[in-house]
């Protein structure tokens, strides 16, 4: 939930704020030793900064190392592994999920009063 709640606040408190993000991803451990390439974090931890990135900056998919390549323009790029990693711009998030050996499997962003997609088809199809 954006704005981002302090890590005092209980797990168990309602979080009311604007955007969201939900990440699903699988680890191959549950720590990971810190070093320079970006290691440092729980997979829990990486996954609630990949949320923070992904509210922040909206990527369309996750992307596929090897075949989706990168946009030109990094302002333009929709493929989440391919963004610089908001918390630390030195980084991709595929790089920062490389390296904490964190994978993700998917997600979803979200906005107060958006439409959701099977609202749109909806209305479209009311109004054909």
């Amino acid at each position: 939930v954006h704005p981002a709640p302090s890590e005092e606040i209980p797990h168990d408190v309602p979080l009311i704020g604007k955007y969201g993000s939900l990440v699903a991803f699988k680890s191959a451990h549950s720590t990971v030793q810190e070093g320079d390439d970006g290691a440092a974090l729980s997979p829990a931890q990486i996954a609630r900064k990949v949320c923070q990135h992904i509210v922040g900056m909206k990527p369309e998919r996750i992307g596929e190392p090897g075949k989706d390549e990168p946009a030109a323009d990094k302002d333009d790029e929709t493929c989440l592994i391919h963004q610089e990693y908001l918390v630390d711009p030195n980084y991709t998030v595929g790089e920062v999920l490389e390296a904490n050996r964190v994978q993700i499997v998917d997600f979803q962003r979200f906005e107060c009063g958006e439409k959701s997609k099977s609202e749109e088809q909806n209305v479209r199809a009311a109004t054909n």
